[in-house]
């Protein structure tokens, strides 16, 4: 394990040499995008301090957090000296993966002729997909104690099959289509201009997601081939068009699209990879919330696994940022909970309201999920000094929170509200209502939650596959996240009524606090419903209100590795099979 690696200062000094020369390598892909004709001044000063961050990057984290890179740098290096002495069972592998591809190749066939869809890739990487994960499984089962490590190979896996089977387009998902342009345009406020290809792309944004994926093989490598070659114009949109705090959710497709356009990959490749980027960052988000955990990690799991999600993180959406990095702060403040002999350090404050504050600049009004973290108990911390630091940078971090979105309303006034929701709303006139009719309001949005969060209605925050259909095992689904989270559990007591109580609490205001956001600036003034609130706000509360409602003395008996592998098996077939069926359907 990381504790008993051993370190010298020589490890050190290669470890940080190890990680400048990956930051440096990203720096020379970034420059090869560079359009240099115009190269402006401000575009200068910002690559030169692009360059200085990634080489200081290194020794900061190494200042910051001991251990930490060469922790990771000689893990990395012991994998690479044992891969000698397991040739055979290397190869073992290979050979049946090889083995799951032919029969993946040859009942893909039998499954076009079957439906008469014509799909071939996606009947082959279905079928491979279920195949590979049950393949996959039987090695954890055998005695594994890591679940955090399976989870990352089943999503990884699961989120390849969403990849590699949707349409390169937009309008799939919930706002791919605005979250994709504020991507490419800090692509090209970096690099100075993005491609007609990314134009091309935001005009098809209209069109109904079953003529996307109902395209003949023909018509798709035609349509393909037209952004590939359109991507060796370069356009211009005149600069900053889309910035704010939210843009930090982006940096991960941002990423992609840099190394995508500096290997010379083409577009379509390139629009993939960077949703790949964003699903392997939220998954190591996951991966360390889970690393945290004594007791809920397959929960967490199973909820990281859900279909709606996978969907998302395989989008061009920020929702899977949030999730992940507000899961990660819950994660770490139940990790005290469940260590009655943990201190709270000054590293871990750090984390756990930094993960909280990165998590809830998209959406700010998530802030209040804060509120359990002002209960921890005082024996965690290893004065009152310390604990009275502590309560003061939670309660300004939530300030902080509250300050991006409230801020600009003061200074800027609500304004007239999204025109999406059409003529009729008026952000301002809707706060008139709301102050002048409170009673009302108050019956409106409390019928409205008793609906959205309803168990019936479930199947929108967990199977729920937005432009490309319902999605289908919903009851299935929400049964087995339920199930999962009663049996993941030892028999020993993790948390208080308070924090119980206030973590509910809190996750019901954050569902309050969107909807009445929604009233405000999408909703036509003076309706009696919420326009809008999609079940999709719902997420970053599932696990913390599973967590938090499941008892406690439960003492699963299950083999740990068999109940983690069929737990984690169940949630990804049932992913896999539902987006393959959500296509399906369009035909």
């Amino acid at each position: 394990m990381a504790k008993n690696i051993k370190m010298s200062t020589r490890d050190v000094k290669i470890s940080m040499i190890f990680f400048e020369i990956i930051n440096i390598a990203f720096m020379v892909l970034l420059m090869r995008g560079v359009y240099y004709p115009l190269l402006s001044i401000k575009r200068l000063i910002f690559i030169v301090f692009l360059w200085i961050l990634a080489i200081i990057l290194p020794f900061l984290i190494n200042k910051l957090f001991p251990r930490k890179l060469t922790v990771q740098y000689k893990q990395f290096v012991s994998l690479l000296k044992e891969l000698p002495s397991h040739k055979m069972q290397i190869l073992l592998f290979l050979l049946e993966t090889i083995i799951i591809i032919v029969i993946s190749v040859l009942l893909g066939k039998v499954l076009q002729n079957i439906l008469h869809i014509d799909l071939l890739a996606t009947h082959q990487m279905f079928i491979f997909s279920i195949l590979f994960l049950l393949y996959i499984s039987r090695f954890y089962i055998k005695g594994s104690n890591r679940p955090e490590q399976l989870f990352l190979v089943f999503l990884l896996v699961t989120g390849m099959f969403y990849i590699t089977v949707t349409p390169v387009d937009v309008g799939i998902s919930a706002d791919d289509g605005i979250h994709y342009s504020r991507a490419t345009n800090i692509v090209e406020i970096i690099q100075g201009t993005d491609v007609q290809s990314s134009k091309e792309i935001m005009t098809r944004e209209t069109i109904g997601a079953k003529e996307k994926f109902t395209l003949s093989e023909g018509e798709r490598n035609a349509y393909y081939q037209k952004l590939n070659d359109e991507s060796n114009i370069q356009i211009t949109r005149g600069g900053i068009q889309y910035l704010g705090v939210y843009s930090i959710t982006y940096i991960p497709y941002v990423i992609g699209m840099i190394v995508g356009k500096g290997l010379s990959l083409t577009f379509t490749i390139t629009f993939k990879l960077a949703k790949f980027v964003n699903l392997l960052c939220y998954g190591l988000i996951i991966y360390f919330a889970m690393k945290k955990l004594r007791i809920g990690k397959i929960a967490l799991a199973a909820v990281g696994l859900i279909p709606e999600v996978i969907f998302m993180a395989c989008s061009y959406s920020y929702d899977p940022w949030v999730i992940a990095f507000t899961l990660y702060g819950f994660s770490y403040f139940i990790y005290f909970l469940q260590n009655k002999d943990a201190k709270v350090k000054r590293k871990d404050v750090f984390l756990m309201l930094g993960a909280y504050i990165v998590g809830c600049l998209p959406k700010a009004t998530y802030f209040i999920l804060m509120l359990p973290l002002f209960f921890l108990p005082r024996q965690s911390f290893e004065s009152k000094r310390s604990h009275r630091k502590y309560l003061l940078a939670v309660l300004f971090s939530g300030l902080f929170l509250v300050g991006t979105f409230m801020l600009p309303m003061l200074l800027n006034g609500a304004g007239t509200g999204d025109v999406r929701g059409g003529t009729d709303v008026n952000a301002t006139e809707q706060i008139k209502f709301i102050l002048n009719n409170p009673t009302q309001f108050i019956l409106i949005l409390t019928r409205f939650l008793a609906n959205y969060l309803s168990l019936d209605t479930s199947g929108g925050y967990t199977v729920y596959l937005q432009y490309v259909g319902e999605g289908m095992f919903a009851t299935l689904t929400i049964c087995l996240l339920i199930g999962i989270t009663l049996l993941d559990k030892k028999g020993r007591k993790t948390k208080t009524r308070t924090i119980l109580v206030m973590t509910v609490l809190a996750s019901l205001l954050a569902n309050a606090l969107s909807a009445i956001a929604l009233y405000i600036s999408f909703t036509a003034v003076g309706s009696d419903t919420v326009a809008g609130c999609q079940w999709r706000y719902i997420l970053p509360t599932l696990f913390p209100v599973l967590y938090m409602m499941s008892p406690d003395l439960i003492d699963n008996k299950i083999p740990e590795e068999q109940f983690t592998t069929v737990s984690l098996v169940l949630v990804c077939l049932i992913s896999v099979t539902n987006y393959y069926l959500g296509i399906m359907m369009l035909f």
